[in-house]
């Protein structure tokens, strides 16, 4: 779920997070389709690796992902903030990726 605590232009900036997670399910099942259907619904799996990738966003993000709305800070005045949005109000206040 996304923070819904206020943008502050000058302090925030936005950035590309890149996120792999790796980890290994066991799984007993008749065939391998039951197996990997099993292993999706343990996608949740408290020991799984995850590594992230960080980088400046200074652009526009194409597509379906940049009119949802940004994790961390994503309020300005009375409204919540889509990605794009975001990108936007930092890059007019000087204070982008």
């Amino acid at each position: 779920m996304a923070d819904a605590d206020l943008i502050v232009p000058g302090r925030d900036k936005a950035w590309t997070v890149e996120v792999t997670k790796t980890w290994t399910a066991y799984v007993v099942a008749e065939t391998p389709e039951q197996a990997g259907a099993l292993a999706a619904e343990a996608d949740e799996d408290p020991c799984a690796e995850i590594q992230t990738w960080v980088r400046p966003l200074t652009q526009p993000v194409k597509g379906a992902d940049g009119h949802s709305i940004a994790w961390g800070h994503s309020l300005h005045g009375d409204a919540q903030f889509t990605v794009n949005e975001v990108v936007a109000l930092l890059a007019a206040e000087g204070s982008g990726g």
